[in-house]
């Protein structure tokens, strides 16, 4: 008895109808949101979700680059093994940090040397699926997400760039990555923790078209990416209409060519904020406000990187108070719409850059980020969109201009 109440309590505060990127998205990815994607980085809502099975719409040309395809096909399923006990799988599935460790290193490189996401590219994530495992204890909902992607392709490929002016020939792709979640909570609390276990992607390149990816990577030599110490600590409290968080990230990541250090980074974030919702017969606004304060280390001891960039080490330190203010509500019986607005606060938003120790504070540039979403039912299914004329500000019936990043889910 005390087990069916817990869940039932857990439910209510999720949304199993709709479990998709596109409603986080229209909703700004506001904290205190349950959903099936949730699921990956705090593993004990998989209890909340119950059993579905879902589709994220999207390309799949069996490159497996990262970040090549946006949106990613994907697809998962979750059923209950027994009274209370549910287990799911997930399949390629991109996670957001494995892509930051990426990103944040080939952002740091100037444009010669990035060859418009050339490196990026070819870095070999295919293959990946997520294991989800959530029960109860008592009072307490738990769960546990294993993510393992592994890939070894020997094939000569010829990578290009996305403006198709610059490529490189790869081979001996290998990456192997693993990472673990695990959570637990109650109708009061929430606590999480996601915890890179390894990570390690590599290629042998030659023949670069790009001037400056040539004089970094050539004559076959390996390019090796590594990942080291990421992980999110995350704790959550609910009070009535309040919603109180606090998360703490940590990551690093490294660049080695021929098996010398290229380019290191390290990043470290802590947010604190709080949520107020307000829910009634099919609706939910909310509006809350955090503060966020990041700091990104990168450094080279390398000749050549260090003279394309102009430096040995930049620190960058980033204060933030984000707003959010969102709104979810049936239309009608069918039809849910979903909107929301983020905006930095300019008070204590500021940013410095600090290159080899000297540098200044600059306020931070407004982001004003406007999301809206649809989600349509039908009987068990469900599908959810965003609406691009959120940020495109003009409607039509063409794939850009109307609804994108599409899922359809349904709920067994």
């Amino acid at each position: 008895m005390k087990k069916t109440l817990l869940i039932a309590a857990l439910s209510m505060a999720a949304t199993p109808a709709f479990a998709s990127k596109a409603r986080l998205s229209s909703l700004g990815n506001a904290e205190h949101l349950s959903d099936v994607q949730r699921s990956f980085d705090r593993p004990e809502q998989v209890v909340a979700h119950g059993e579905y099975a879902t589709l994220e719409l999207g390309q799949s040309d069996g490159s497996g680059d990262l970040g090549a395809l946006t949106p990613r096909a994907e697809a998962g399923f979750t059923k209950q093994v027994s009274e209370g006990n549910y287990l799911g799988f997930y399949f390629n599935r991109q996670p957001k940090a494995l892509v930051d460790t990426v990103t944040q290193l080939e952002g740091t490189l100037p444009a010669a040397f990035q060859a418009d996401g050339l490196l990026t590219q070819a870095f070999l994530m295919d293959n990946s699926f997520n294991l989800l495992y959530g029960s109860t204890a008592g009072d307490i909902a738990w769960g546990a997400n294993l993510f393992y992607l592994a890939t070894d392709s020997k094939t000569m490929e010829q990578i290009s760039n996305t403006a198709a002016t610059a490529d490189i020939d790869v081979s001996n792709r290998k990456t192997n990555v693993m990472g673990l979640s695990l959570g637990a909570a109650t109708s009061s609390w929430e606590v999480d923790a996601v915890i890179g276990l390894q990570g390690k992607s590599t290629f042998n390149g030659d023949n670069a078209t790009s001037p400056g990816l040539q004089a970094l990577i050539d004559n076959n030599d390996e390019a090796a990416l590594e990942s080291s110490g990421n992980y999110t600590l995350r704790g959550a409290y609910k009070m009535d209409n309040m919603y109180y968080f606090a998360r703490y990230n940590m990551g690093g990541s490294k660049l080695k060519v021929a098996g010398n250090d290229k380019l290191k980074a390290d990043k470290n974030e802590i947010e604190v904020g709080a949520i107020h919702s307000l829910k009634s017969e099919g609706s939910e606004f909310f509006y809350g406000v955090s503060y966020l304060m990041t700091n990104l280390k990168k450094s080279t001891d390398d000749a050549a990187v260090k003279a394309a960039v102009g430096w040995n080490e930049e620190k960058t330190a980033t204060a933030a108070l984000p707003l959010i203010v969102g709104v979810e509500a049936d239309a009608n019986s069918w039809l849910v719409l979903r909107g929301s607005i983020k905006h930095n606060l300019p008070f204590l938003s500021t940013t410095k850059v600090t290159t080899d120790g000297s540098g200044d504070a600059d306020t931070l540039g407004g982001n004003t980020v406007v999301s809206a979403g649809a989600g349509m039912k039908f009987n068990k299914f469900s599908i959810d969109t965003l609406i691009a004329a959120a940020s495109k500000g003009n409607i039509g019936t063409d794939a850009g201009n109307f609804l994108t990043n599409a899922s359809l889910t349904y709920n067994f």
